[in-house]
């Protein structure tokens, strides 16, 4: 056999973490969030407030009460779709609790009534000391042998 070296190990270990991190950062970041109004998102990341100033130059304001309320709607609606994101998370996580609790009950009952449909034998009662005790020898002799058949002895 092969000799592995720790520094070896240790690297096809990070390399295999790094490709399932990779894949589980692909799958689950689209699906769990809802869209920015703004369209900005930062590595996977969606931000909460439009945080970015244009490059270009923007002419002198000319009202600035209707600035505001732009400025006012903008942070409403992010903060809109952080609510929404919010909920959806808390959503699926009560979701996939609920799944967890259904499974365990299920598998309890399946467990339950198969073991319920099962023959549950009182031999304790005709196997009594006290009771065997009173039998006659012959009649010991064969219920021993029977059981014994019955075991493949």
């Amino acid at each position: 056999m092969e000799r592995i070296s720790p520094l070896r190990a240790s690297l096809d270990a990070f390399n295999k973490f790094k490709n399932l991190r990779k894949e589980t950062k692909i799958g689950t970041c689209a699906d769990k969030v809802n869209t920015n109004p703004f369209g900005i998102t930062f590595k996977g990341t969606i931000l909460q407030m439009d945080v970015f100033e244009s490059a270009k130059k923007i002419a002198p304001k000319t009202n600035i009460f209707q600035d505001k309320i732009k400025d006012i709607s903008k942070l409403t609606a992010s903060a809109w779709t952080a609510t929404l994101n919010k909920v959806d998370n808390f959503k699926t996580t009560v979701r996939e609790f609920a799944l967890n609790i259904k499974d365990g009950a299920t598998t309890f009952f399946t467990k339950v009534s198969d073991t319920l449909n099962q023959d549950i034998n009182f031999d304790y009662l005709t196997y009594n000391v006290s009771r065997l005790r009173k039998k006659p020898i012959g009649e010991l002799e064969n219920m021993f042998r029977t059981e014994l058949k019955v075991m493949g002895a």
